[in-house]
């Protein structure tokens, strides 16, 4: 593939596997979906655009833990179906088309989670700061995963 959004392989590697997601979950080309990929790097990278919409720049820790079909469907949300970053519409959207969200105990900087009122947090290290859709999110598992 001439996919090449970062320095780091593994990075690489893993949007290469978004791209073919793309492909057979959506639909699209292997130009489009390298393009959709290319653009969703380079705004969810870039702390300045990150910073306009109050979210965290992405990183490869969170790229891994969330993998190449979740991030398939990230992209799919935000680039191909053009939606503003909007962590609860995304997980909306996810929840209305049948997904199964999973809990998963992400430590992002050694902060890792953990349930409250029957939902599982994730660390306030991982995000800015810590909000409700979050917490709604992972409210509809049965038990965390640990990755």
């Amino acid at each position: 593939m001439g996919l090449k959004i970062s320095t780091d392989e593994d990075e690489n590697f893993l949007f290469e596997r978004v791209v073919k997601h793309l492909q057979s979950s959506y639909g699209y080309s292997l130009e489009d979906a390298e393009r959709l990929v290319s653009r969703y790097y380079e705004k969810f990278t870039d702390q300045n655009y990150c910073d306009k919409y109050d979210i965290m720049a992405q990183t490869m820790d969170f790229f891994g833990h969330i993998e190449s079909r979740g991030m398939a469907d990230r992209v799919h949300f935000y680039e191909g179906l053009k939606h503003e970053p909007d962590e609860a519409a995304f997980i909306e959207w996810q929840q209305k088309m049948g997904f199964d969200l999973k809990c998963v105990r992400w430590g992002g900087g050694g902060g890792g989670g953990g349930w409250l009122n029957g939902c599982f947090i994730l660390s306030v290290s991982a995000f800015r700061s810590l909000r409700a859709v979050y917490i709604s999110c992972f409210s509809v598992c049965q038990k965390p995963e640990t990755v």
